[in-house]
């Protein structure tokens, strides 16, 4: 059957998509980093207890993995716009909802429905960016793209709790909505998509295949990451009360950094040729933390490992999209996200067990070690074959 293109939309279009795109991204995750520390709180205050905050997160977690791989779906039956639109209103309308109640069940019920959003956000997000950026030039853009996403953590995360102790929690939960907003204004001006079109059905499975070991290697990553944010903190006790939150931010900073100001190396060299010295890097930023009586190492290592972190999630980002080309950016998206979120969580809940059992020093520097074992898969992955400056 022959297809049609969309129509090209006008220049004045064309010139403001993208930064709609961003402005989308920017509010989506504004309104998630704004609760993330917020609503746990404000389960404790209605009495839920240290494992009742926990299952906010987790129920916001889960349906955001889960709803992850239904967005390419969702968007070929109902497109683009409506879809991104589904994901604002489901990401902010429950923020309102939170000030009828701080009853656990309410918060658990307000959590699923703002994951499923959320789901649908991060997906789209890069999507579109990807979509809206010639793909040689990949790299800069979606460097662009993950310092968007940065500066709304190094905004959202300390600025929800300043609120909430200044202010209430009302007021938190109505920045939130309105951060969710900025979805809404990217779904109207979303662009067509182009990066199925014209394209032969191709197999699931030999479309997923080449995105497998990539996979593994950005989820070694976030795993990592997972370990840092959920016990630095707890290991930097007996340290000065600067130290964790200074370490934290530098990696959220340097991460923003290095992720943005790697596209043009990306673009120009490739992301396997970045990720060897990046996952060296990170792996050795990660055994700084193992020195906790020495705030000054941890700061070093904190510097390092959000450095290489950055320029692992954008050089993983580029490869999995261009692997994903022949079926369509969103498998890559999907796949790219899923690693991101199911590392994080893994270096959460594992990080745990190996605490429990060994302490702190063991947990950082085998994480370490399992981080510098995934540049094995650099060489190894039929996906990390991406050329530089692919014709657009």
């Amino acid at each position: 059957m022959k297809t049609h293109p969309a129509p090209a939309p006008s220049p004045t279009a064309s010139r403001w998509a993208l930064p709609i795109a961003l402005l989308g991204a920017f509010g989506g995750f504004t309104s998630f980093y704004l609760l993330l520390s917020v609503v746990p709180e404000y389960a404790l205050r209605g009495g839920a207890g240290p494992s009742g905050a926990g299952l906010t997160t987790g129920a916001l977690m889960t349906t955001t993995v889960a709803v992850q791989p239904l967005v390419p779906r969702l968007q070929r039956t109902w497109g683009r716009s409506a879809t991104l639109a589904l994901g604002g209103v489901l990401l902010g309308l429950p923020c309102l909802a939170m000030n009828m109640s701080d009853t656990l069940s309410l918060l658990l019920a307000l959590s699923l429905l703002r994951g499923c959003g959320f789901g649908i956000v991060v997906v789209i997000g890069v999507a579109a960016v990807a979509d809206l950026t010639p793909t040689s030039r990949w790299g800069r853009g979606l460097g662009l793209y993950g310092a968007v996403v940065g500066a709304a953590g190094i905004i959202g995360s300390p600025l929800g709790l300043w609120m909430v102790h200044r202010s209430g929690y009302t007021l938190v939960f109505i920045a939130g909505a309105l951060a969710a907003a900025g979805v809404l204004v990217a779904a109207f001006g979303a662009a067509p998509v182009h990066s199925a079109t014209g394209r032969r059905p191709v197999r699931l499975r030999s479309a997923v295949r080449p995105l497998a070991l990539p996979f593994l290697i950005e989820a070694a990553s976030t795993t990592a990451y997972g370990v840092v944010f959920t016990f630095l903190p707890s290991a930097l006790q007996s340290a000065p009360a600067w130290t964790a939150p200074a370490a934290l931010l530098v990696v959220q900073v340097t991460c923003t950094v290095t992720r943005m100001f790697s596209g043009g190396l990306v673009d120009r060299l490739g992301g396997p040729v970045l990720l060897v010295p990046a996952i060296a890097v990170a792996a050795a930023g990660m055994c700084g933390s193992a020195f906790p009586h020495a705030p000054a190492v941890v700061i070093a290592g904190a510097s390092l490992f959000g450095a290489g972190f950055g320029v692992i999630q954008n050089a993983t980002l580029v490869v999995m999209l261009r692997a994903s080309q022949h079926a369509g950016v969103e498998l890559g998206s999907v796949a790219w996200n899923l690693a991101f979120d199911a590392g994080t969580g893994v270096g959460a809940v594992a990080g745990g067990l190996v605490l429990s059992a060994t302490g702190h020093a063991p947990l950082f520097l085998g994480t370490a070690v399992l981080l510098a074992v995934s540049i094995t898969a650099v060489r190894r992955s039929e996906a990390l074959v991406d050329a530089p400056g692919s014709s657009d």
